[in-house]
């Protein structure tokens, strides 16, 4: 019986902290790959895309660089593709205002093809996506 408090107890702790991470996360689609093979060098140069990125798409000139937490790509390298970069930050209130501010990448012509989306998971990503449909049809 405790064990399985215990268990549930665990579950739900992790539940809550990936949806807490995840509220201070964005993606960012379209953003091409650096081919440095030292890991060091590539992470870096990863990290002052995303603030490069976060002070257009915020419209400051680089005061969230030290905001950014953590830079990762998504996935497995392929050449020629570019895989989703994730940047997660310190705040939540920094992650909604790049999200609200990312249709300013879209009047840069460097930043055209490259867009902004909540950190989702399968689940929300489904919902979202039934919504549109939704909408769509309603047209």
């Amino acid at each position: 019986m405790k064990r399985t408090v215990v268990k549930v107890i665990k579950e739900k702790d992790e539940l809550v902290r990936n949806t807490v991470e995840k509220k201070r996360c964005v993606m960012v689609f379209g953003v091409k790959e650096d081919k440095t093979p030292m890991r060091q060098e590539r992470e870096k140069k990863e990290k002052d895309v995303a603030g490069k990125l976060v002070a257009v798409a915020s419209n400051e000139a680089d005061e969230y660089q030290g905001e950014i937490e953590e830079v990762s790509r998504i996935g497995r390298y392929e050449e020629g593709k570019a895989r989703p970069m994730r940047i997660k930050f310190k705040s939540q209130a920094l992650a909604e205002e790049v999200l609200t501010g990312s249709w300013r990448l879209g009047k840069r012509e460097d930043y055209k093809d490259i867009w902004i989306r909540r950190d989702m998971n399968a689940e929300e990503r489904n919902k979202t996506s039934d919504l549109w449909k939704q909408v769509k049809e309603k047209k």
